[in-house]
């Protein structure tokens, strides 16, 4: 089966299960950097709004070896958290009094985003470009976002500059700015990693721990971490934002990267990690220019999906001039 006859079979079984509630669809997205998805939707028939499912992934699994019918209770399942968790009203959307509330900024890439970029309201930053987004917050079901195009711009009767001021007032609020060590971060990924497979079966409490309370998860991160560091001090740091949602844009909150320069100790590099995070490197922990580029390349090659990829320069920031350039 291909990718077509595989989401061809997923809508027929959905729409089989639905019956006359619900409508199913499916339609190519274009997402960032010109990555086009069949995003599937489920939606009721007096609802304007229907959070979209992706369906790569599925086929992935399907192809794989997973059960065709596991996949369309996974998909049902998500359907169902989504319609429970995501709290938009499409009114207050098209209230442009009440939408500014939720207008935040997003940074992507300029050359990988040439066709988008004609669509949407948008600024130049070096070699990346500001676009605007309504941030949809959820519970469970997680944040969810609609991209700013140039049609809601007209309908709010707005212009970029005002969506500029408003989206740079609203993102250090909604989505404040936050740096962790490199350390920090990888002992919070083991520790989601350890309690994971704990609630799951695959792992238990290892004898040598003794504990009857969760201590034994911390003690088992704090001994990963230091495995993985084997002695070497890490002063590598992550700036992101506090939902580790497109907090790449945290690059343009006023005074950040100051902030960040008095914590690191001055100046350092920028690797643009992916359009979630950036990486700083301190001055005195680069060895040269051109192996910190070898590494964004190599890890958005490898290990960043093509939409969340942000771009392959490097940047330095000189807090002494408050100068930020491409390397």
């Amino acid at each position: 089966m291909d990718f077509k006859d595989f989401c061809n079979k997923v809508k027929k079984s959905l729409e089989d299960y639905y019956g006359e509630e619900k409508e199913v669809e499916i339609r190519s997205v274009t997402k960032n950097n010109g990555v086009v998805l069949q995003g599937l939707t489920v939606r009721g028939k007096d609802s304007k709004l229907a959070p979209t499912i992706y369906l790569e992934s599925f086929f992935e699994q399907y192809s794989s070896g997973r059960l065709f019918s596991g996949v369309i209770e996974e998909i049902i399942s998500l359907a169902a958290v989504n319609k429970d968790h995501l709290f938009f009203d499409p009114e207050d959307f098209e209230n442009f009094e009440k939408a500014k509330e939720h207008i935040v900024i997003k940074l992507v890439n300029t050359e990988l985003n040439k066709l988008l970029l004609k669509e949407v309201p948008n600024f130049p930053f070096h070699d990346m470009s500001v676009v605007f987004f309504y941030l949809i917050e959820g519970g469970e079901g997680g944040n969810a976002s609609i991209l700013i195009n140039n049609t809601h711009m007209e309908t709010w009767k707005t212009d970029p500059d005002t969506l500029y001021k408003i989206a740079l007032k609203n993102a250090p609020v909604m989505l404040p700015a936050k740096l962790h060590k490199m350390d920090s971060l990888m002992r919070n990924i083991f520790l989601e990693d350890i309690r994971r497979k704990f609630e799951s079966g695959v792992l238990n409490c290892p004898a040598e721990y003794g504990s009857d309370d969760d201590s034994w998860m911390e003690n088992l991160a704090d001994e990963m971490l230091e495995m993985m560091k084997n002695g070497c001090e890490s002063r590598i740091y992550v700036l992101t934002n506090r939902e580790k949602y497109f907090g790449a844009s945290c690059l343009l909150y006023d005074n950040v990267l100051k902030d960040c320069a008095e914590q690191t100790g001055g100046g350092f590099y920028i690797l643009p990690s992916s359009v979630h995070e950036l990486i700083l490197v301190p001055d005195k922990m680069a060895d040269d220019v051109e192996s910190l580029s070898r590494m964004v390349r190599e890890v958005n090659d490898t290990q960043v999906e093509d939409d969340e990829i942000l771009g392959y320069s490097v940047y330095h920031y000189e807090p002494v001039d408050n100068l930020l350039q491409i390397c």
